[in-house]
Formats: structure tokens, sequence, C-alpha cells
């Protein structure tokens, strides 16, 4: 069985956390488990999750089940780059991943990533995703909780995946979509796309009335929505949606 790094909810995991604090800025680490295990990783970037392993376990899982050589990923709020990073290794040097994030200082270390792990098959493209094409506004919360909001502090891209695959890439086979409260926007704006392929979906909802809404538009395109696991916190929800024919 493969190790994995205690929780930070036990006294083991908050013990070996601890020393971490004194690490330099800009330092690059190996990873130390789970399917990335390895891969240098930019400690600061982030919480210290990802590079100890432990990031989003259930979501990995379910990941590295439906996600095959060759495929064609889009990564719809790549954060700092880590599960693109997993998409990368998953596809190959025969997929292909896009790596969608509009904050600069994201696709920073997005880049360095990439760099340090000589990853290839990762495309990035700076900008947010919706219904529309153009600019909004960005509301920038922290690394790893901002959106598009009317009263934000920074002006940011705007491209719909219909319009993205207009312009001639290649349609995803892969969905994955964390873009903390854009969903319904985004879906929207994809829609010409999942009819065009029906690609799997792994979907994560801020709120619930935007969950309710993302599972009805989901259902209605003939996708099966299933949780990924326990529900947690009411304002988050992760699913995996697979198309069901119809």
């Amino acid at each position: 069985m493969a190790w994995r790094f205690p929780s930070h909810r036990s006294r083991a995991g908050r013990i070996l956390r601890a020393p971490l604090r004194l690490l330099p800025s800009g330092v690059d680490l190996p990873i130390l488990s789970g399917p990335l295990r390895g891969a240098r990783w930019v400690v600061e970037s982030t919480n210290v999750s990802c590079w100890l392993g432990a990031y989003e376990s259930r979501q990995l899982r379910a990941i590295q089940r439906h996600v095959r050589r060759g495929d064609v990923v889009y990564d719809l709020g790549a954060h700092v780059g880590y599960l693109s990073l997993l998409f990368s290794r998953l596809t190959g040097e025969e997929g292909v991943v896009y790596a969608f994030e509009p904050d600069e200082e994201n696709c920073g270390f997005v880049r360095r990533h990439l760099e340090l792990n000589g990853v290839r098959n990762v495309r990035i493209v700076q900008t947010a995703v919706s219904q529309e094409v153009g600019t909004a506004t960005f509301l920038r919360h922290s690394s790893a909780k901002g959106g598009l909001h009317p009263d934000g502090d920074q002006t940011v891209s705007v491209v719909s995946l219909n319009a993205f695959v207009a312009s001639g890439a290649p349609l995803p086979d892969v969905i994955k979509m964390d873009i903390e409260g854009a969903e319904s926007y985004a879906l929207l704006g994809a829609r010409e796309t999942l009819r065009a392929k029906h690609p799997i979906i792994f979907l994560s909802t801020h709120g619930v009335e935007m969950h309710e809404w993302c599972v009805r538009f989901l259902q209605g395109m003939s996708y099966r929505v299933t949780p990924l696991g326990e529900r947690g916190a009411a304002h988050r929800m992760e699913v995996i949606a697979t198309f069901e024919g119809g």
C-alpha cells in the first residue's frame, strides 16, 4: 500500500508539518507521496499538502481512474498547477493539457512547476472561463481563493469553451472545473462543446444553489452526476459527470 502523509487534523500531521515553516522562500523539493511522488514542487506556492502528497486525495483517485493516455484535458482553475502536472503524467506525450488560470501570480507558479519537471504537454491559458469572450473583473482573496466578481480588484481576459474550441483547440475528453462560483457561466459557454464530445467532467461547485443548478444543467444534457464522496461543507461539493447518451 502506498504511504500517505498524516492528515493536518492529526497530532502526527501537525508535528511533522511544523518544521516546514522554516524553509526558505522559493525552495523546491520532491513531492513525498501520492501519484505525483518525485515531482519537483515549489513549497511556498500553496499550502504544504501538495508537497506532502496529501492534496485532494479523493479527487486524485477519481482522476486516475478516468484519464487515459492521449486524452485532451481542460483544467479550468489550474491554480498553481498540481492537477495539471497529474493530467500531464496521465495523458502522456500523446495527450495535451490546457491549464486555464487568470491570476498572474498563480500562472507564474504553474510555469515554474512545468519547467522544474520538464513538462511539454501542458499549455497555459492565462484567462478566466465564462459564458462570453472579453474581459471581466476578478477578485483575489488568496492564491487558492479568487473568482470573477463585479467588485474585483483586477481585470482579466475571459473566454468561453465554445469560443476556445472554435479558435482551433481540440475538443476535450476531460474537463476539470474549480472556478469559485462561475461554474454556471462556464457550463453555459460550453454547451456546444459538451454536445460535440461529451467529455467527463470533474466539477467543484460553490454554494448550494449553484450546485443544484449545475446538476440540473448537466442532467438536462444527458449526464449522470455522481458525488466523489462525502459532501463536506455545503458551500463546496465535488462531483463527476459522465455522459449517458440520449
